[in-house]
């Protein structure tokens, strides 16, 4: 039996409202290495966006590092593999990849190519192994950029290409087809759900980089995504998942239950006993015996990750101050720190209130929370012909495009059009 935890998107390094968030991580992490102890796992998947940007700082790279020094020097046999997401380096990743390799870690951010011009399948078919024998193998594929992938008449086929180039390196391999398949991803798949307000899933614009999940072989054993942030299985199918963010990355997710992906999975020749299970239940919830899939050959259950600071959404009047200050005072009391909850005020206006942060600032000295933004929601709006939203924010570059060309235009902007709009704006945001 092969034991693995699916994890991704840690972010490591960023700053929420301007909010440091490392201790946050540190705490993550801490658990995530006591997880790996307990249930004596063979491998761990981590599916993209490590870092927060391309350029993490010196404390999230000793964070990460570290993280792996430790993690390995606990588990000697246990192997790690991660890939580069949307928000990553590939490249950097990859950097310290010899002395990395030394401790059973594997990292595949970049895409290489062979002489013939064709990319190098192979090297994201990786071995697991146990005992000096292959137990199974890892697509390790990274986010796919342009360029890495082969030509065809839309993203999704060319992505679907890339997997079936590696797929059939397997096949060169185990040509029976004994040996178990795990996938890996960072992408967006057709008909996930997206979190309301956060960016952060937009940078992969809206749409024109989405995959269907039928790329996915159904023979593979189970498929660890990233990027998407609210934990999730893929078009009705739990062996293909996004494990989700650990920390919550917008006030969209407040409530919600984080959690790692823990999966068991029948070597060749090996079956699972007992009857098969289905939780399905909201994807956000964790079932109370925690597993929420299993057959004969697999078994996968959610692991809930314990979260170090809450998310506080206040609404509010600006004509009833004193209803507001009611609110603000039933707010914990005491120093500001790294569990102090993060709070978002959202304040009905009926005309512009220059004095509104000030008042609430003073309204919340003293008490115990981080206030992350101050949203004036305005009652009613005098231009029909403006596009209004209470933060600009939640708006990607092409909803704001698309309504101000239909408001403009009395119709919608033409597939050729978006698509070149989409790839102006891709462009834009990865330099």
């Amino acid at each position: 039996m092969i034991k693995l935890i699916h994890t991704a998107d840690w972010h490591l390094g960023q700053t929420f409202f301007g909010y440091d968030r490392i201790r946050e991580h540190e705490i993550f992490l801490r658990d995530l290495r006591r997880v790996v102890c307990e249930r004596e796992v063979d491998l761990l998947l981590i599916s993209g966006d490590i870092f927060d940007t391309s350029n993490p700082s010196a404390e999230a790279m000793r964070l990460y590092y570290g993280f792996l020094r430790d993690i390995t020097a606990d588990n000697r046999d246990m192997q790690v593999i991660a890939i580069a997401g949307n928000h990553d380096s590939g490249a950097r990743l990859e950097a310290p990849h010899p002395v990395l390799e030394s401790i059973n870690v594997i990292t595949r951010g970049t895409v290489r190519r062979k002489e013939d011009g064709t990319p190098d399948y192979g090297r994201h078919a990786v071995p697991v192994t146990r005992d000096g024998r292959t137990v199974a193998y890892c697509l390790a594929v990274p986010y796919l950029r342009a360029g890495d992938y082969p030509e065809a008449d839309t993203y999704s086929e060319s992505i679907a290409l890339f997997y079936k180039g590696v797929y059939d390196h397997v096949r060169t391999i185990d040509p029976e087809g004994t040996i178990p398949v795990i996938a890996m991803g960072h992408m967006q798949t057709a008909g996930a759900a997206l979190s309301e307000d956060d960016r952060n899933e937009r940078s992969i614009t809206g749409g024109l980089e989405c995959v269907g999940s039928d790329m996915f072989d159904a023979r593979t054993a189970y498929t660890a995504l990233g990027h998407l942030h609210k934990a999730q299985r893929v078009a009705g199918r739990d062996d293909v998942r996004f494990a989700g963010s650990p920390l919550p990355m917008s006030f969209a997710e407040r409530g919600s239950v984080k959690s790692l992906c823990y999966v068991e999975i029948a070597e060749a020749g090996e079956r699972f006993s007992g009857k098969g299970a289905k939780h399905d239940a909201a994807e956000d919830t964790v079932p109370d015996d925690k597993t929420i899939f299993s057959d004969a050959t697999r078994r996968i259950e959610l692991i809930p990750i314990e979260q170090t600071a809450s998310l506080v959404r206040v609404t509010a009047d600006a004509d009833d101050f004193d209803g507001m200050l009611e609110k603000l005072r039933s707010l914990p009391e005491g120093e500001v720190g790294a569990e102090s909850p993060y709070v978002e005020m959202r304040v009905s206006v009926s005309a512009p209130e220059p004095e509104l942060r000030r008042r609430i600032e003073e309204a919340l000295a003293g008490r115990s929370v981080r206030l992350t933004r101050i949203e004036a929601v305005a009652t009613g709006c005098a231009d029909a012909d403006a596009v209004v939203s209470p933060d600009l924010q939640r708006i990607s570059p092409m909803e704001m495009a698309l309504e101000i060309f239909r408001r403009r235009y009395g119709g919608d902007m033409s597939e050729g059009m978006q698509n070149l709009l989409g790839q102006a704006i891709a462009e834009a945001q990865q330099q």
